[in-house]
């Protein structure tokens, strides 16, 4: 269900299918919305209508061979292939290209969970953005890969935000963990938090959710808004 005066059509950018949800008026500019591994645009649309409701015109997209995007070649189980992901994250980062094309605004923010997260943390770095809510995402992708068993080389070809931490600079961003998260433990966020503190980026805030596991909750969410509006000027 959507909260009253949001409305919701089923769009294409670039040929791809994305999901569009607005209410009477979005003050706040856009808000593009990645979902994490084996859900889609549909399952999220509920998440979406609260970015709507709150002013901002949302885009929820399909990431590949997810949702309208299935495909046989990729079998999307609860066994994840972390290179594969990774892959996935570095094509929602080139992708977003054309959603930043479609939209024609610079007020655009992004937010996500889980793989949507990671997605969150390369395109922040990437694009002109004004910011990012990511939640239950880790954007020390070494580290993370290293928690899986991957080696660093194991990730060439995909960008790492710890590589270039004076891009996020004037950029809006907030990272909320879970304390009990199994899948992505929360240590490594805080750690990038910890280091771009370091490097001089000011406009940043994580937070640490204690009781919570790999989910996405109502607080973590009002929370995330609220800072992401009070300190983008």
């Amino acid at each position: 269900m959507l909260p009253v005066h949001v409305q919701m059509e089923k769009i294409t950018i670039a040929g791809r299918p994305v999901i569009h949800l607005y209410g009477d008026e979005s003050p706040h500019g856009s808000m593009v919305y990645y979902h994490g591994w084996g859900s889609s645009a549909e399952s999220s649309i509920f998440r979406g209508g609260i970015f709507a409701s709150y002013g901002f015109d949302t885009y929820l997209p399909d990431a590949p061979y997810h949702g309208q995007r299935q495909s046989p070649d990729l079998d999307i189980g609860e066994d994840i292939p972390w290179r594969t992901l990774m892959d996935l994250v570095q094509r929602n980062n080139d992708e977003f290209q054309d959603i930043q094309d479609y939209l024609k605004t610079d007020a655009i923010y992004l937010s996500g969970h889980s793989m949507g997260a990671l997605t969150v943390g390369m395109v922040l770095k990437n694009y002109p953005v004004q910011g990012g809510l990511a939640m239950n995402g880790a954007f020390d992708f070494v580290a993370l890969g290293q928690h899986y068993g991957l080696k660093p080389q194991d990730l060439e070809g995909i960008d790492l935000p710890l590589e270039d931490l004076a891009s996020y600079r004037d950029k809006v961003l907030y990272m909320a963990n879970g304390g009990q998260d199994q899948s992505i433990p929360a240590q490594i966020q805080e750690s990038f938090y910890q280091a771009l503190v370091n490097s001089g980026v000011t406009n940043c805030h994580f937070s640490l959710f204690e009781d919570v596991g790999h989910v996405v909750t109502t607080n973590m969410l009002d929370e995330g808004l609220t800072y992401l509006l009070k300190e983008d000027k």
